[in-house]
């Protein structure tokens, strides 16, 4: 157990970028509209879109640190009412596939909207699938160099009308998937005049650790350690208050938060049971204690 709660306190001290960035590659499966078509392999990752009179299909997508969106549209329309109009056939089939070099943890929000009988299926993995009688669901897994397949399938069409029958329609089927970094630990506890806050980013595996302090600059100690616990300072400073400790303390790191009461490392997540939490003392003395985060599996 050492060697984990040393890795966490190396960490804090020389936050140390790690190689790790979640990218997605989009290839097309079929995606085509009333007989154009992008070639079956395609990779749209960029985005792609057909246009034809009565049809559509369309991608787009657009990745940050925060997020990898992306979005597919497939569509069908006449405008005319009593004109008649020909068959309309629209399909967008597009597979996703994200990886990292290195595992991170992330949400997969998966949401469908379909208008007047536009059809959906998304397959996230083996995660599940989301369909019309479930349109949005997210799912919480970690990326890392096997990849994750999501497989996207939509349609949309229109029989033909003859000249003189009601021809008006429109129909869509739209998806989207978000994925957003997940950070790797549960809080607990109220905090008492600290927070201590832990975010991913889908740009590295480590988490960002944030200690915050309810007024100025002070002196914050990381408590790290293997359980939760619920007991007063007070018990191991007599003169600190009431505030409580919520973990054991097997090992400390000491640091010095901003004018704004604040202090940001990154912080390689390690597996097994650890927990942490903050300890702040201003020039005055007075000592606050913040939430706990538990980190084990």
């Amino acid at each position: 157990m050492f060697g984990h709660l040393g890795r966490v306190l190396a960490i804090v001290w020389l936050a140390v970028p790690l190689a790790g960035q979640v990218t997605m590659r989009a290839t097309a499966r079929q995606f085509y509209a009333n007989g154009r078509a992008v070639p079956a392999g395609t990779d749209i990752t960029a985005g792609a879109q057909v246009s034809t009179t009565g049809g559509l299909v369309t991608f787009a997508s657009v990745a940050s640190a925060a997020e990898i969106r992306a979005d597919l549209r497939t569509s069908t329309s006449w405008l005319s009412s009593r004109g008649g109009r020909p068959s309309l056939t629209a399909r967008g089939d597009v597979d996703l596939d994200y990886t990292s070099p290195a595992p991170v943890a992330v949400s997969v929000s998966v949401t469908l909207t379909l208008v007047n009988g536009g059809a959906a299926i998304v397959t996230v993995g083996s995660l599940g699938t989301v369909d019309a009688a479930n349109p949005a669901q997210t799912f919480d897994t970690v990326i890392d160099s096997s990849g994750l397949p999501v497989v996207l399938d939509t349609a949309s069409g229109a029989s033909a009308v003859p000249f003189g029958g009601f021809s008006l329609w429109s129909q869509d089927a739209i998806v989207e998937v978000l994925v957003t970094p997940r950070a790797m630990g549960t809080p607990y506890g109220t905090p008492c005049g600290a927070t201590l806050d832990l975010v991913g980013t889908l740009a590295a595996p480590q988490q960002t650790l944030t200690i915050a302090h309810d007024s100025g600059p002070a002196l914050a100690l990381l408590w790290v350690g293997q359980q939760q616990i619920v007991a007063p300072i007070r018990l191991f400073v007599p003169w600190a208050g009431s505030c409580p400790v919520r973990t054991d303390m097997v090992a400390v790191a000491p640091l010095l938060l901003d004018a704004n009461g604040q202090a940001s490392f990154a912080l390689l997540v390690p597996s097994g049971a650890i927990t942490l939490q903050a300890a702040t003392a201003n020039p005055a003395g007075t000592i606050n204690t913040s939430n706990g985060i538990d980190l084990s599996p």
